[in-house]
């Protein structure tokens, strides 16, 4: 279980962190 919650925290961190950088190269 720990492991299903650490992956999907980890996807959730990079799919949130992906966005940031789009919006900031958009802005850019």
């Amino acid at each position: 279980m720990i492991g299903i919650w650490a992956l999907g925290a980890y996807l959730a961190v990079i799919l949130l962190w992906t966005t940031v950088i789009k919006r900031s190269v958009g802005e850019a």
